[in-house]
């Protein structure tokens, strides 16, 4: 056996040792060969990610030529090994490129490649490592002309080799090797495995089998001929090593119902979760692929399942896929489809999807689709080998996005979703996303429902049908975009889930499966987060006005009593409060009216709602004004499915009118008036100050026992200081709506008359003022009527008629504290000059009294 590296494959592999390689599993690679190349094979992957591959020129067809890729993108030939050979060995088994002499050649890891042959009547092996120095050359594996199968474990330097004789077709001949690190071999343990009665049924012969390293143990499935039996269905079993006994030909053997005269090889896989499962891939004589699922060895627990009909001409591979399940090569339409199992999805629920990846044309020579040349990488990566003309190229392609998960939201065909499971997202957020496991287009469209969840009801926030603009797909078509109201999520720290119908997208090619099914209720489920930024206005209660459409009034028009009137005004109110949503508490209907509509001329049905404030026990805390936006949005919503339109009294509401905020400023009175009532904070200071002023009127009438006070000064006093408290408040609380209204006013001099009312009988208070000074005072209180009172009740009613927002509790009660004062200081001021008339009257009279005395 001579191993030969000829010039140019040196010249190349130290121009490709000195180039920098970008990481196989993440990049594509090409290199070119200088000889004619007449066959190639795959051979496999190492457990670190290293592939190897087998490469036949036309000057040296009696050598086998290996190269190796690594990781890191470096290369690595082996070539011209040469095999002393003598005959051709089963060709019916081998599975690989002809060559020859018909070698066959594995990997053994985690760094060895055996290459069997067949040399004097002996199965043969040549050992070599991946640099290709030769460990053995002689290794024994058993006699001529056996059917065998090598399989190694993952890792470790165990491998595990079964042969058949035709001396003896019902029993498996197994021995089990390990390759140390320092290339020793050394024999574990052998023995047979005989099957000629399995649980009482006559075995004549085992007609295929297959190995595989299952979790560190052996595993062998094999098909069988019964003995004298006419139904040769359910013929196929699985056999694996009992860990319990450490005897090699110690197996269970379990029976595999459904599988029958499978077509190709079988790929098994074990399930690391909880307890070890293990699953097998075949396709059935009937060309459908069965899933066998092995849950229970003891219980002899498995179960069958149909997966994809194939047709009779079309060609199948199956790959394992290291810690996931299964990927399955086929041809469709001159093109390669691959289908990626993940063992960890019950396949029994028919709507569970397969990962489906296509690829585009590759061909051989212009003829030949370029199949069974694919190398899986134990992170999920898959490798195409391209051969054109001598030169080879390795396509990379991840997995990851093509592997289906059994996600929450229960539909393995969805990859990933936005926002997923449980996520916080801000309220008005308006996009959700989705991303497929295979390639999608738009349908005809189906339903998508948007639920709040609270307590035990869930309230409708949209419905719409999946179709562009509401659903958009992704130029690769890998993802769907589903875009949403604003008004939508409209709560702070809520729960809503996400309902689609089945068959909301198709796949964009033929695959496994033509309906994709919908998420079901409750199983995608998204939270609004606690943060919110309410509008700045304070107003506690909002008054607004709906309009019913022509229908609507049409049918309220038919209703004869009061009491059928009460409950359609009661079910509208319940309602839109599961509309919006809203505590039931926060709603009140106020009146209705019948109005004239301007454009249409038809006499039309107007309803006032009031909107109220929130308290710690509300779910809904958004201001009122923010629920009476959110309601007037809700409402001019169209071509989209609203919570409105499903109910029975809301369906009416006139969408072109919306939710207006009313003009009636005596229903706003009312609503200021029992607003102040609640206001607790108001009635205090009120209350204080009028007791305040009893309390002092009570002592200054104490003190001044003479009755020199002037009685009703201290009360003038409290009633001005209300006022000035009332003004201030009112412009710093409504100095954004008052415009134009800023009409100058001046103080008020009647506080003067505080040092000359004798209260108490102090000293500060018995000022005399000249009767110059009176006169001043007296004509200053009229001019304050004319340059402050009035002018502050100008702008009380001028704000009460043009205010845009609802009317505040401070301007209602500002205005009663201005019309007071106002109403008091002309009394005050007639009653002033009425008294000075009397008096000159009356001083005029006595004089001339006095002269006709004299």
């Amino acid at each position: 056996m001579i191993i030969k590296l000829s010039f140019k494959f040196i010249i190349i592999y130290i121009f490709l040792l000195l180039l920098s390689f970008p990481c196989l599993s993440n990049n594509n690679l090409t290199y070119n060969e200088n000889d004619i190349v007449i066959g190639y094979t795959t051979i496999g992957t190492f457990s670190d990610g290293t592939i190897l591959f087998q490469v036949i020129f036309e000057n040296t067809p009696s050598y086998t030529n290996l190269s190796l890729i690594y990781p890191d993108g470096t290369l690595n030939f082996i070539n011209n090994i040469s095999i002393p050979c003598n005959s051709c060995m089963n060709s019916d088994d081998d599975i690989y490129v002809s060559c020859l002499c018909m070698n066959k050649i594995y990997l053994l890891n985690p760094n060895y490649i055996i290459i069997t042959y067949v040399q004097v009547g002996e199965l043969m092996g040549l050992i070599i490592d991946r640099k290709g120095i030769v460990i053995t050359s002689n290794f024994i594996l058993g006699e001529a002309f056996s059917i065998y199968r090598i399989v190694s474990e993952d890792d470790g330097g165990r491998f595990f080799v079964v042969r058949q004789i035709v001396e003896t077709p019902e029993q498996l001949l197994c021995a089990e090797y390990l390759v140390n690190s320092n290339g020793q071999i050394s024999n574990i343990i052998s023995g047979n495995l005989t099957f000629n009665n399995i649980d009482g049924i006559i075995i004549d012969n085992i007609i295929t089998f297959d190995a595989f390293s299952l979790d560190g143990t052996w595993a062998i499935v094999f098909q069988v001929i019964f003995s004298n039996q006419d139904n040769q269905h359910d013929n196929s079993y699985f056999s694996i090593g009992d860990d319990s006994n450490q005897e090699l030909y110690v197996f269970k053997t379990l029976r595999l119902f459904g599988i029958t005269s499978y077509l190709q090889a079988s790929v098994c896989v074990a399930n690391k979760g909880i307890s070890i499962q293990y699953h097998c891939l075949f396709i059935n004589y009937d060309s459908k692929l069965k899933l066998i699922n092995i849950i229970d060895l003891n219980s002899n627990n498995t179960s069958s399942i149909d997966l994809i009909a194939f047709t009779i001409n079309q060609y199948n591979v199956i790959y394992a896929i290291p810690d996931t399940g299964f990927l399955i090569e086929t041809t469709s339409n001159l093109q390669l489809d691959y289908f990626v199992l993940n063992t960890s999805i019950d396949y029994s629920d028919t709507n569970n999807a397969f990962g489906e990846l296509i690829t585009d044309n590759y061909y051989i020579n212009d003829s030949d689709l370029s199949y069974n040349h694919l190398f899986i990488l134990p992170n999920n990566t898959i490798i195409q080998m391209l051969a054109n003309e001598g030169s080879f190229t390795f396509l990379s392609t991840d997995l990851s996005s093509k592997i289906p998960k059994d996600e929450p939201y229960k539909n393995t065909h969805i990859n990933k979703v936005y926002p997923s499971q449980n996520d916080l997202i801000s309220i008005g957020t308006t996009a959700l996303n989705m991303s497929f496991v295979h390639s999608i287009d738009p349908t005809t469209g189906s339903n998508i429902s948007i639920y709040q969840q609270h307590n035990e009801e869930n309230f409708l926030r949209q419905i719409f049908l999946c179709t562009s603009p509401n659903c958009v797909i992704s130029e690769d078509f890998s993802s769907l975009a589903i875009n949403l109201l604003t008004i939508t999520f409209n709560i702070p720290n809520s729960s809503y889930y996400v309902e689609i119908d089945d068959n909301f997208v198709k796949y964009k090619y033929d695959g496994p499966k033509t309906i994709i099914p919908g998420i079901k209720p409750g199983n995608w489920i998204i939270k609004t987060s606690s943060e919110y930024n309410p509008i700045n206005d304070n107003t506690d209660y909002i008054t607004g006005i709906l309009r019913l459409n022509l229908e609507g009034t049409t049918e309220f028009k038919k209703l004869k009593n009061t009491n059928e009137k009460k409950n359609f005004f009661d079910q509208m109110r319940i309602e839109l409060s599961k509309s919006i949503p809203v505590d039931l508490s926060r709603i009140r209907k106020i009146k209705d009216i019948f109005g004239i509509d301007k454009i249409s001329n038809l006499e039309l049905l107007l309803i006032l709602f009031e909107i109220g404030p929130s308290d710690d026990n509300c779910f809904n805390n958004k201001s009122s004004i923010d629920v009476f936006n959110d309601l007037d949005s809700i409402i001019k919503v169209k071509n989209i499915t609203m919570p409105l339109d499903i109910y029975d009294h809301t369906k009416y509401i006139d969408k072109d009118y919306g939710f207006q905020r009313t003009a009636d400023l005596w229903e706003e009175i009312r609503i200021s008036l029992k607003s102040f009532a609640s206001n607790v904070s108001y009635l205090v200071i009120i209350s204080v100050l009028v007791f305040s002023s009893i309390v002092l009127f009570i002592y200054g009438k104490y003190k001044d026992r003479k009755q020199e006070m002037e009685n009703m000064t201290i009360f003038k006093i409290t009633l001005i200081i209300i006022d000035v408290i009332n003004d201030v408040s009112f412009i710093i609380s409504s100095k954004n709506d008052l415009h134009n209204l800023l009409i100058p006013s001046s103080g008020d001099v009647e506080l003067l008359h505080l040092f000359d009312s004798k209260f108490g009988g102090y000293d500060i208070f018995k000022i005399n003022f000249s009767q110059y000074s009176k006169d001043l005072i007296t004509w200053g209180s009229y001019l304050n009527i004319i340059l402050e009172d009035l002018p502050q009740l100008i702008i009380q009613i001028l704000f009460a008629l043009n205010s845009t927002n609802s009317y505040s509790i401070i301007a209602f009660i500002t205005l009663i504290t201005s019309s007071v004062v106002m109403l008091v200081d002309i009394v005050e001021g007639g009653f002033t000059i009425y008294a000075e008339v009397f008096h000159d009257k009356g001083n005029k009279t006595n004089n001339n009294r006095e002269r006709d005395t004299r």
